[in-house]
């Protein structure tokens, strides 16, 4: 995210912050959303004109796709067992909406996988 507006979710200040309050930071890069399947988002944000950052979910279109070709392919044992057993993990996003954010997705398949309980944090 760039501008003023959105300076506490750029990643170096992000990581900045995090490092300052002595709290490790971890970049999943398995699951960053493909290009073609953030068009579908935007396309399905078009027809129904909000914006990306007015929007409050996730077209069932882009669910569906990301569910395919990136959670299919993303292991939650490897993450879940790459943290120490008693680190609390946080999914950041930059959307108002937690259903809005493809990290809702990702929390929604630990939750299912693992059984653990998901908690959104919302301003």
């Amino acid at each position: 995210m760039r501008g003023p507006l959105y300076r506490h979710a750029n990643a170096a200040a992000l990581q900045a912050k995090l490092a300052a309050l002595g709290i490790a930071y971890s970049h999943e890069e398995a699951l960053a959303t493909p290009e073609e399947i953030q068009d579908i988002q935007k396309k399905a944000d078009h027809e129904a004109g909000v914006g990306q950052t007015t929007r409050a979910t996730l077209s069932d279109a882009f669910k569906d796709a990301y569910g395919q070709q990136v959670l299919s392919a993303w292991s939650v044992r490897d993450f879940v067992d790459s943290f120490p057993l008693d680190a609390i993990v946080v999914l950041f996003c930059v959307e108002r909406a937690a259903n809005a954010c493809h990290r809702s997705l990702a929390a929604s398949e630990i939750e299912k996988q693992t059984g653990q309980r998901i908690s959104d944090i919302t301003p």
